[in-house]
């Protein structure tokens, strides 16, 4: 079997990103995550493998596309 995140670690490393003061995620994940936390994703892949699991992650396949609603400005 291929090594493989989880859907929980991709978005811990997301959410970490956010918090952080990386400005580059490519940055973040490569010099951060892959060599400072090794202990917490010892399933962790290439950065490009990376960006494809986020993907299929914050957008499954299968899930309806949901339109947005817009809300009303309320005026005085």
């Amino acid at each position: 079997k291929p090594k493989r995140m989880s859907d929980a670690e991709i978005m811990l490393i997301m959410i970490l990103f956010h918090y952080g003061g990386y400005r580059c995620f490519k940055h973040f994940y490569l010099e951060y995550v892959c060599k400072h936390l090794v202990y917490l994703f010892p399933k962790r892949v290439s950065y490009n493998r990376f960006v494809e699991l986020e993907r299929e992650v914050l957008f499954p396949e299968g899930t309806e596309k949901v339109p947005l609603i817009e809300t009303p400005l309320y005026q005085n």
